[in-house]
């Protein structure tokens, strides 16, 4: 099996400060592609390259959102969410330590969610 791995404007696959996601993806069958979202939620264009990013997946795909956010911006938030749901993709969200408020809201969207041991969810009432 060939493993290439691919990078999106980031020098590594470790998220930097001030950045506020990452994505990385290796070619299999299909591509797999791991999108971090830690801290708080920012406005919309720090999340330009991600929803592209997401508008472009096939159903062969796969990418793990890995969330440590106590939440932020609702329309941000809203904004992520319509782009997974579009996304062809199947969408697993990876929740790593907090995941509160709007970062709640997009796990919610995810086909699958996984909660690390450790973790805390906080889900407002509607």
């Amino acid at each position: 099996m060939n493993k290439t791995t691919k990078k999106i404007d980031l020098d590594d696959d470790a998220p930097q400060p001030n950045v506020y996601y990452s994505i990385s993806s290796r070619s299999r069958v299909s591509n797999e592609y791991h999108v971090y979202i830690l801290g708080s939620i920012k406005e919309p264009e720090h999340y330009a390259e991600l929803i592209g990013t997401l508008m472009q997946m096939d159903e062969s795909d796969i990418v793990f959102i890995h969330l440590n956010s106590p939440g932020g911006s609702y329309y941000c938030c809203l904004q992520i969410q319509n782009a997974i749901r579009m996304c062809q993709a199947t969408t697993v969200a990876i929740i790593q330590g907090q995941c509160a408020s709007a970062a709640s809201a997009i796990a919610l969207c995810c086909d699958e969610i996984e909660v690390m041991p450790l973790a805390e969810v906080l889900v407002h009432n509607a």
